[in-house]
Parts: C-alpha cells; structure tokens; sequence
C-alpha cells in the first residue's frame, strides 16, 4: 500500500490473472470475450498484444467482501491517475496502443446479446468482461495494450515509478479488517 502510495504502481497481465489466482477467483477465459447472439457464440481477443490490469472496485462494501488482501488505496480521481499513467507510458521503450483506458467491467460473459456484437465491440469485452459469478466485485480497471510484434514473452507486471506521492489517492478501511488493492471513487 504504502508503494502505490508513493507513486509505484504495477499492472498484472491478464494471462498472470488466468493463472494464478485460486479456483473461485479465476475466469479461465479472462481476455476473451464471450457473447451469444441468434443461436450463435461469439468470442474475441487482441492478437499481438499483451493486456495489462490494475483491478479496482467503485464500491467499498464490495472490495470489503471481497476477501482480496490486508490494504485499500482510495483513489479520490482516477483521471488523474490515468493520466500521471499515459504520460510515463509514452516515454517507455515498448510500443502500446494508446493511453491507460479506464472500464467499467460488464458481467456479460456467456450471456445473450440483444444485437450483433461488433468486432470492437468484442475487443473491448475481451478485457472488461467476467462472468456473473464475479458481479459483487463491482470491478473498475485501468487497462494498458502493450504490442508484442518481435516480443518472445511480454513480462507478466508492468510497472510505473511516478515518482510523486499521489496526492489523490490515501489510505482506506474495512470495519471488519478485509481490504483489496484499490478502489475509486468516494463511496
């Protein structure tokens, strides 16, 4: 907590969530979008790219029973942050698409769609989408695409040094002691 505080924050890439954490918390299909339409399943990925998270909640009470971890940063603007972000990503050697992308996550996965999903849309879910099972979360994600062209295996973190104390961001706390990585907002 006190790192993200002062500045140094990392992202997890996807593949790292699909592999690591324990059985009820993995979505085996996490950066792929699934959705059904006419009968018919329609899934979708970013191919030459790697995705990199940084998981938050926009709800106390649903980080709090949420079991994550010991600690909490409240991030009182996440533009802000987003911001501080994009502009330390652009003097990094990598090549990404864009800037850092905040998402409401959508817990549409496997479920019918009312129209035909377009390719962006199938795109954009392939990083913002999780089952329903994880609707309690009331997930919000910082997203950064990094392009792979001529890269082996991409690190699984993706680390910022801001080298500033976040000035918007402080500590938070359960009543009951349970706490999560981030959340946003003032809730």
């Amino acid at each position: 907590m006190d790192d993200f505080l002062r500045g140094n924050i990392r992202f997890g890439s996807l593949s790292l969530y699909r592999e690591l954490e324990d059985d009820t918390r993995r979505d085996n299909l996490e950066g792929i979008s699934h959705v059904s339409h006419d009968g018919l399943d329609h899934h979708g990925a970013m191919p030459g790219t790697w995705v990199y998270v940084l998981c938050c909640s926009v709800s106390l009470d649903a980080i709090c029973k949420s079991g994550f971890g010991s600690y909490i940063v409240q991030i009182r603007n996440p533009r802000a942050l987003a911001e501080e972000l994009t502009k330390k990503l652009v003097l990094r050697p990598e090549m990404f698409y864009e800037g850092v992308e905040g998402v409401l996550v959508k817990y549409s996965k496997g479920h019918k769609a009312t129209a035909m999903p377009t390719p962006f849309d199938l795109i954009r879910l392939s990083y913002s989408q999780k089952p329903h099972r994880f609707l309690g979360d009331e997930e919000f994600r910082f997203v950064v695409i990094r392009k792979t062209i001529g890269i082996r295996a991409p690190e699984k973190h993706l680390t910022f040094a801001l080298g500033a104390t976040l000035c918007y961001s402080e500590p938070a706390r359960c009543q009951h002691g349970q706490a999560a990585a981030c959340m946003i907002g003032d809730k």
